[in-house]
């Protein structure tokens, strides 16, 4: 598990408690640069924020990029579920169920097939709307606009 916040010292002693420390990892803030690394290492990407504070995620096109099957929850008045299409490129859950959570995780992490049908999904989508040069032409195009109108 990547990133820091105040539920580390809990997350650390679940992981204790159930005896855990062969099979999850707490790794901390992962420097940007190792960023790549990580992702193409994994299967499987899950954000699990219920916020709406999560208003976009960019977190989850950099694991589009990279193919990487994302699973979220279905933030209302978020981009999260606009940017994670279910069964396109990740898994939406409806309900903030963490064993619901729990349950796509296992079947993501179980079947292949749609794993990789997710993976090719997730690229695919992120070359046809979030390429970064994609991204700067639309943005000078929204500037362009936006000069027009005033």
């Amino acid at each position: 598990i990547g990133g820091t916040g105040k539920l580390s010292n809990e997350l650390n002693n679940k992981i204790e408690q159930f005896n855990l420390q062969k099979k999850v990892k707490l790794l901390g803030k992962i420097p940007f640069s190792n960023i790549e690394s990580y992702f193409k290492l994994a299967d499987i990407f899950c954000l699990p924020s219920i916020h709406k504070s999560e208003a976009f995620g960019v977190v989850l096109i950099e694991a589009m990029s990279f193919g990487c099957p994302q699973i979220v929850f279905n933030i209302s008045g978020s981009g999260v579920p606009w940017v994670v299409k279910h069964n396109q490129t990740g898994l939406v859950v409806d309900k903030f169920d963490s064993k619901l959570l729990a349950k796509k995780i296992n079947l993501l992490a179980s079947d292949e097939s749609l794993r990789k049908k997710l993976q090719l999904g997730s690229i695919k989508r992120y070359n046809r709307l979030f390429k970064k040069e994609l991204m700067i032409k639309k943005t000078f195009e929204v500037y362009q606009e936006l000069s027009l109108i005033k």
